[in-house]
């Protein structure tokens, strides 16, 4: 195996090249979960969704956001819900055209956390994603799911907050590039 030289990380070589991935992967995952950061970057994703996304493609642009875990995703959904509505209640004239866009959530159930059924009003996943294709605008975080093979041609904006690489980082970011009536660009 390849040394691996990250900051931060213990520099001993005593410690095996497993344990310094394992120390960070704990690093990186205490990065992505720390709420400060989260909620500023819920601030940018709702700015971006209202002042550019949900105008483009004849205001009907949607949005992807991929997130690197579950509980990550859960804490986006609850923090996205809360600054939208306030945004869009703080200047209706300017984003009340906006203000049934859905925030939307999608990821494997398992054990020990909140199906993301309860988190979507009840809806199945393919409730929702029958819900993300008729809307006129909306966002949708993702875990690990959609990422490849999904294909609504008004998706028009990729948040990304997970690493990504080699055939996943083409195939993830080929979501925003589908073709549809008056969409000249995208954004990710």
């Amino acid at each position: 195996a390849n040394p691996i030289e990250l900051k931060g990380i213990a520099e001993s070589s005593e410690i095996s090249d497993e344990e310094k991935i394992k120390q960070y992967r704990i690093r990186k995952e205490k990065i992505y979960s720390n709420d400060e950061r989260c909620e500023a970057i819920c601030h940018i994703i709702v700015k971006v969704l209202l002042d550019n996304t949900y105008k483009k493609i004849h205001r009907q642009g949607k949005g992807m956001l991929a997130v690197s875990s579950i509980p990550n995703a859960i804490a986006y959904k609850k923090m996205l819900d809360k600054i939208y509505k306030e945004k869009v209640e703080s200047e209706p004239k300017k984003y009340g055209e906006f203000a049934e866009a859905p925030i939307f959530i999608v990821y494997s159930d398992r054990q020990g956390v909140d199906p993301c059924s309860s988190l979507n009003g009840g809806r199945t996943e393919e409730k929702v994603l029958q819900e993300f294709q008729v809307c006129k605008n909306g966002l949708i975080i993702v875990v690990d799911k959609l990422q490849t093979g999904f294909d609504e041609p008004k998706l028009h904006t990729l948040f990304l907050d997970k690493e990504i690489s080699g055939i996943n980082a083409i195939q993830t970011i080929s979501r925003v590039d589908r073709k549809c009536n008056f969409k000249k660009d995208c954004l990710i």
